[in-house]
This record gives structure tokens, sequence and C-alpha cells, in this order.
């Protein structure tokens, strides 16, 4: 799986950065025997509303199938 530090990159000019984003991640999978995908989801979702579109831990509704 690696390290997730190596996905994390120094932001340059923090200026730059938008103020607020009205939507910030979209989560779509189905496969309820993955627990580390599934932690990760709760607790990234602790921290900033995700979208989860998909059948597992869907949170909009929709068409699931």
């Amino acid at each position: 799986m690696g390290a997730p530090q190596a996905l994390l990159r120094p932001v340059e000019d923090p200026a730059g950065l938008p103020g607020s984003k009205e939507q910030f991640c979209a989560f779509v999978y189905f496969n309820p025997g993955c627990e580390q995908r599934n932690e990760f989801f709760r607790v990234l979702s602790s921290k900033k509303h995700l979208d989860s579109a998909g059948r597992l831990l869907n949170n909009i509704g929709g068409d699931r199938n």
C-alpha cells in the first residue's frame, strides 16, 4: 500500500488556495471486506464531509446498482 505521506506535497503558496470549497471529496466503491479502506473513509469523513456514491457507505442516495 505504501506510506500515505508520499501523497502529500508541500503547499508552495498558501495565499493562492481557494478560501472555501463547496465540495471536498467523492468516494465511490463497493467492497465491504476491505477494512483498511472502510476505516480510511470513516477517519477522513470525521474531518470533513465526503460524498459517498457507491453501494457501501452511500450518503447521497440515488441508484446504487
